[in-house]
Formats: structure tokens, sequence, C-alpha cells
């Protein structure tokens, strides 16, 4: 595998002295520019298959209405990315399946940022964008949220960090 198609998850811990690196990249979504779409209406939560998840981080209004429906029990949030650029992805296909194989959460990350409240357990998460899929299994419990940042190579005509 080339580095160009190298795929990464990294999982981000919570130090309550520091700020946490996912919210940063949450927050860089405003400086980004990226904004697209009714980023004033707050992300709804959608219970499917007796999951609730939400997803979103269009903007100032929905960052922050994430981040205080964060607090409501969600234990686990996804962050899309590009490696070298920091841009921010959306539309990404999200599935959570459960350690038995069946398919708890179809869903489409319409911004950068998705949360999900689950039962105790193994999950396996595919997520999927620019025709390229990622899976991981992970492991779950209690109310402590696990963050975890995806990473797809750039695209075709995105400056890397490093060129701007």
């Amino acid at each position: 595998m080339s580095a160009a198609t190298t795929k990464q998850w990294e999982l981000i811990t919570m130090n309550p002295l520091k700020p946490s690196f996912a919210l940063i990249l949450v927050c860089g979504i405003l400086a980004a520019g990226i904004a697209r779409g009714d980023e004033t209406t707050p992300p709804q939560a959608i219970v499917q298959n007796g999951i609730t998840y939400l997803s979103g981080g269009i903007g100032e209004d929905q960052v922050q209405a994430m981040r205080a429906e964060s607090k409501n029990g969600y234990n686990l949030q996804l962050v899309f990315a590009t490696v070298k650029t920091g841009q921010y992805k959306a539309n990404v296909n999200v599935t959570i399946a459960n350690e038995k194989g069946v398919k708890l959460v179809d869903a489409v990350a319409v911004g950068p940022g998705f949360y999900a409240k689950l039962p105790n357990g193994h999950y396996r998460i595919v997520a999927e964008a620019q025709g390229t899929q990622q899976s991981k299994t992970i492991y779950v419990t209690g109310n402590n949220l696990t963050r975890y940042v995806l990473y797809w190579a750039a695209e075709p005509g995105e400056m890397s960090a490093d060129t701007h």
C-alpha cells in the first residue's frame, strides 16, 4: 500500500486539564472555511435499531450544539479528516455492527463529526469516503467518550498543509 493510500485511525483520550485534540479539530472547521448548507440548524439525534446517533459539525452553531449534546450519554465520537491537509470530510458513510455482525447503524455523516450512544460491548465500525473504506473493531464501556479521528488521503487538487 502506498503512502498516499495509507489509512489511519487515531484514538484520542480525554485529559480534563488539556483541550482535546478532537475538540480542536472540530473547532478548526470554522477556520477551514468548509461550511456548507444550513450551519445554523442544530444536528438532530436519530435512533436506528435502538442506537442514538448524531452527525454534523459544520459551522459554529452546530459545533456548539454537538458539544453540548455529547454530554448526554454519547460514548463514541468519530471525526473525519484528510491526512496532511487537516481538511475535514463530510458525507462519510458510517456503519456500526455489533459483535455478532448485526448492522445497528447505517448512516451518512453530514459533517466531520459523528457521535453515538452504544451499550457496552464490541463493535465493528466501517467508514467510507472517496471510495475508500476503513474499518476497526472497538470496545465501548460506560459513558466515557471514546474518540477516533479517521484520516483519508488527500483528493486530487487538495493542497497539503506544507504548501499553503
